[in-house]
This record gives C-alpha cells, structure tokens and sequence, in this order.
C-alpha cells in the first residue's frame, strides 16, 4: 500500500490566511453586515444631554473675565476636559435664524423669514424642519424645553412637572438681590433699570422651571435658550446717550457675573452620563477663539458665536474648533444613539468627540419618515 503524502500548509501562508480573515471581518463591520452592539457606547451609559443657548454670549468679553477670575465657573469649566471654539454663519443670517439652525441641524438660510417672536413658538417653515426634542421624543427620549416652546401643538408639555406660581415667587426675591449686584449702586435711568429687572426675571425663571424639572427627573435631555444678557446689550447699545461707556462695559460685565451662577446651577444637574453644552448665535466682534481661521472673502465678516461642550464622550480639545449652526444636531443625535434624519443639513463633528468613538458608534442615517412628519 502506497502511502499518500500529507498535504501541509507553511506556517507563513496560515498567518497570511488568519490575516485576510480578519481584514474581512473589518470590512463587513464597516460595510454594516456585522451590526450587533456598534450602537453601545463602551461606558454602557445612556447619554444625558444639557444644552443652554444664551443670547449674545461673547468670547471677546467672556474670555476676559474669567482670566481676571471673575467667571469661576466657566474659568472651571476651561480647567476641566472639554472643546470650544467658534460657530460661524453668514453676517446677513438674522440671529434667530441661527438658533433656530442650532436646533433643527438645517441652515440658517432656510429661516430668513424668522423674527424673534418666531421663536416663542418655533414654527418651522417647512414639514422636515423638525427641532431635536421632538426628533428625540418620537423616538422614546424624554425632553425639556426651556425658552422655546416645544413644536407640533406640544407646546407647554415640557413644563408640566413644574408649578409656575412656585417658581415666579422664587425668582421675585432673587430679582432683587441680582438687580442690586448688577447695578452695583451706580446710577441707572429707570427705563434701563425696567428692562434689566425684565431680563434678570425671564433667566431666572427659566433657571428654576429647568433646575426643579430635572431633579425630578435626571433622564431629561434640557433644551434651553436664555435671552437675558442679549437684550440687556442691546438695550444698553440704544441707549448709549445715558451712560458713559464704563458704565454700559461694568453693567454688561456684571450681567456675565450673574449668568455665571446659573450656568453652575443648571452644570450642577448633569451626573455622569451628562454631556454640557453652552453656546450663542453671535456675539463676538474682535476676537476668534480659533486661531488662524481664514474665511472666503465673497462670504462677507464672519458674524461668529461661541460654543463650549464638555461631559462623557466629549474630547479634551487641543486647539479651539470652527462650527456651522447646522453641525450641532447632527452631533448630539449620534451620541443619543439616534439615527441621522435625512432632512438635516449639518454633519457630525468628529473632532469634537474622544478620539476613536466612531469606532463605538456607527453613524447611521434615517430614511424612514417619523409617524408625524
């Protein structure tokens, strides 16, 4: 009997097999065909978003202050592990319409009919203009909405844990104990002194109606939009005949003193799954915080916001970053684990995230319309 040779493979040519298996494995992974638990975040923890949006919020000012030490909790927050940068959009984009990008993650283009009324009720002009609490909602999330009323007939639901008589006494006796710190003592005409108590009240109303819901509920996603500090810059810029301009400088920069009390409140809600996201449509007319930006020139001055974000997921930045309005939908979707609607105009800001969280999340993009849209 002749004995058959035994067939045997080099030791070189087993490596180079197990090789190409692997790479195949990564390219079924990437190509979507191995799908089970990408959309797990390797913490296990379910993200908790915190996005406060206020009005006129300048870099150039901000940035000043907390250096002198009188912002200790954004000075904190600069401390700790987070990115910041600017969001730019086009100087002939109305500021509403910045926000309203800022929520729905289409371009501030599509809103060039917005006023600022608009807002209070954020009526989107079109039927996929959708804000992100309501994207999130549908699919099971819950939200808080604060300064803008939640769309699609919605409106007030977002309030329901909190008891408005409650928190206007509240806010009546801070009013007063934030308008003394403001003014400082100095002398401010009545008219002026009328819209200051108006914006100190509306923040700290909203403050409070945020603050009582989520310690009733730490799961909330809190969508807020103070307008406080805008208009009380702007009231002081109309009024440039009644002050001298250290006075309308000390006046704005005690404001920035107050709200950053209540930014440290509404921070003090966020546990550990919380991501922090503070951020405005416009404000800043000297300085960048990223350095060396260039800008078209047939795209006139850049009219830049500023935004800073912090939490789980969120990168220690390197170098400040520049934004579109339409990218912050987009990115807060992906790290909820929600599918990317195809209405949106925006896209994921990567660089925003710690370094190779993409691997740990799949973006996955939506065709399939919601049941209300």
């Amino acid at each position: 009997m002749i004995e058959q040779p035994v067939s045997r493979v080099p030791k070189q040519a087993t490596a180079y097999y197990f090789l190409l298996s692997l790479i195949g494995a990564a390219l079924l992974m990437a190509l979507g065909f191995i799908r089970e638990g990408v959309l797990v975040p390797a913490s296990g923890n379910q993200v908790q978003l915190s996005v406060v949006c206020v009005s006129g919020f300048s870099w150039d000012r901000g940035i000043r202050l907390h250096q002198g030490g009188k912002l200790p909790f954004i000075e904190q927050l600069f401390r700790g592990k987070g990115s910041c940068g600017d969001i730019i959009s086009s100087r002939s984009d109305p500021d509403p319409a910045i926000v309203a990008s800022l929520f729905t993650g289409c371009f501030p283009g599509k809103y060039s009919r917005y006023q600022e009324a608009d807002l209070m009720h954020f009526i989107a002009p079109g039927p996929f203009q959708k804000p992100i609490w309501q994207e999130l909602a549908a699919r099971g999330q819950q939200c808080l909405v604060v300064g803008l009323a939640v769309a699609s007939g919605q409106e007030g639901s977002a309030a329901g844990a909190v008891a408005p008589g409650n928190t206007k006494r509240g806010s009546a006796v801070l009013t007063q104990k934030y308008l003394r710190r403001i003014t400082g003592g100095a002398r401010v005409p009545d008219d002026l002194l009328r819209v200051l108590q108006e914006c100190v009240s509306s923040d700290l109303e909203r403050t409070q109606q945020a603050v009582q819901a989520l310690e009733a509920n730490h799961a909330l996603h809190l969508f807020s939009y103070f307008q406080g500090l805008g208009r009380w810059q702007q009231r002081l810029s109309a009024r440039a005949d009644a002050l001298t301009e250290i006075e309308r400088s000390a006046l704005i920069d005690n404001y920035y003193i107050f709200f950053d009390s209540i930014l440290a409140r509404l921070f003090s809600q966020c546990g550990s799954n919380g991501i922090f996201i503070v951020l405005s449509e416009r404000g800043n007319s000297k300085e960048l915080p990223a350095p060396g930006n260039c800008f078209s020139p047939f795209s006139g001055d850049p009219a830049p916001g500023f935004f800073y974000a912090t939490g789980l997921h969120i990168r220690q930045g390197i170098e400040p970053l520049l934004i579109a309005p339409a990218d912050l939908v987009p990115t807060l979707l992906y790290l909820t684990g929600s599918p990317l609607v195809n209405r949106l105009d925006g896209r994921v800001m990567i660089k925003l995230l710690e370094e190779h969280y993409y691997f740990k999340r799949k973006i996955i993009a939506s065709t399939q319309l919601l049941p209300n849209e």
